[in-house]
């Protein structure tokens, strides 16, 4: 929906990064773009560039709405619950 999906950048050694999904992204944001802003999964984990929005899945069915969802890329590590920022 905006922004990047995860690419050659988003390695062990690239800047951390993440990707949000747009309720996300209007709960936190608003108006606002997300991307650019930053978020840490946890407090032992580091801050991360949001570098994409993703449109919501209806992951807990149909019936309920779509909830805050936070996507990390595999080879940047993953850790815990988000601390929005």
């Amino acid at each position: 929906m905006e922004g990047r999906f995860f690419d050659a950048r988003d390695t062990a050694g690239g800047t951390p990064s993440a990707i949000v999904n747009q309720t996300m992204a209007r709960v936190y944001y608003g108006n606002q773009s997300a991307v650019g802003r930053r978020v840490r999964p946890s407090f032992a984990d580091p801050w991360r560039t949001i570098v994409g929005v993703v449109a919501d899945m209806k992951n807990g069915g149909l019936d309920k709405p779509a909830g805050t969802e936070l996507f990390l890329p595999y080879l940047q590590g993953n850790r815990g619950s988000p601390v929005i920022c």
